[in-house]
């Protein structure tokens, strides 16, 4: 059976940090400071365009309970960092959950997209179009020599990053994880884990983004990541077919254990739903499954354990959360089935 390259890629991602003009940076700023930039983000935004009001809304962090500030960041809206930050932070989210304007974290603004799989180019453009509306409207803090300033040297010139998460099962499984490190950083590509940098691989995904902001400009990287990222696919393709045919057997007995535990158990902990997550994404992308990979993929941020608990309204003990995991898997997995003539 065909490997199908397209379930490789998770989503896509597109961020831009920016700063203002009249402001310290945020690593100076205090609390009054950081209010003041949030109201005068809001109201440049929300004024900007009429659509605005309708399909976004401004959230105060400090309003928000710390669990389901947790939530957020398991499931990628808002960074760990901004998670983390000071009283004074604000956020602008669309409707469906897949933009986001993180006011006040490492630098002023971080504009934020996310697609679904190989999305880089529609996520660009959406971000892009943010981007100009609110530098417009607000003074950027912007260098002729250097390009857009940052908080950190390592995002000035372009100010973004475009960056893809990958199910790189076969490239683990075979131990290549440190060539694909070193061959994507020789090509100006950093592999990190699951929610960046510091973070680590988890459900054998990997994030995949360009390390280069100066001296290229937003196509150029667009262009370069791209081709990255189909080599990568390429390649994990390869020793996926060369990993099941070396002994079919024990590949499908893995899989198909781990779809029927998906399907049958009762008690579920994060770190079994990892394993088992990547085995039946891998027996989708091998032909070995058919059915169910989004839902599969929406139930990685689903079963994390704040985003269990924020669902619930309360914080939960272990077992009380591995029994709603378990639950979460079967009901939502029932379509999932072995493509087995």
């Amino acid at each position: 059976m065909a490997h199908k390259q397209q379930t490789a890629a998770i989503s896509s991602r597109i961020r831009f940090a920016r700063n203002l003009t009249g402001f310290p940076f945020p690593t100076r700023m205090n609390e009054r400071q950081r209010r003041d930039l949030c109201e005068k983000v809001r109201a440049a935004f929300f004024s900007a365009n009429s659509n605005m009001g309708r399909d976004y809304d401004y959230i105060d962090m400090d309003s928000l309970p710390e669990i389901q500030v947790l939530a957020m960041a398991e499931e990628h809206l808002i960074s760990p960092e901004f998670a983390r930050g000071p009283k004074g932070r604000g956020l602008i989210v669309n409707k469906s959950k897949n933009v986001s304007i993180m006011i006040c974290e490492e630098d002023h603004l971080r504009i934020q997209v996310l697609e679904k799989g190989l999305g880089l180019e529609a996520a660009y453009r959406t971000a892009k179009q943010l981007d100009r509306l609110l530098g417009e409207k607000l003074g950027y803090a912007y260098s002729e020599q250097w390009g857009y300033l940052t908080s950190c040297h390592t995002n000035v010139g372009t100010g973004m990053r475009a960056s893809v998460m990958l199910h790189l099962p076969a490239i683990t499984a075979l131990h290549a994880v440190d060539k694909l490190v070193s061959e994507t950083g020789r090509l100006g590509v950093t592999v990190r884990g699951v929610y960046g940098e510091g973070s680590q691989a988890e459900g054998d995904l990997y994030q995949l983004s360009n390390r280069i902001t100066l001296g290229v400009n937003e196509h150029e990287t667009l262009e370069r990541l791209g081709e990255v990222i189909q080599s990568v696919i390429s390649e994990e393709a390869r020793l996926l077919k060369y990993w099941r045919d070396a002994n079919p057997l024990v590949f499908e007995d893995k899989v198909l254990r781990a779809w029927g535990a998906l399907q049958s158990a009762r008690l579920m902990n994060g770190a079994e739903f990892l394993k088992y997550y990547s085995l039946c994404r891998t027996g989708l992308a091998s032909g070995l499954l058919k059915g169910g990979l989004d839902t599969l993929d929406e139930l990685f941020a689903q079963t994390r354990p704040a985003s269990i608990a924020a669902r619930q309204g309360r914080a939960l003990e272990p077992a009380e959360r591995d029994t709603i995991r378990a639950n979460m898997c079967r009901e939502a997995l029932r379509g999932m089935k072995p493509n087995i003539e």
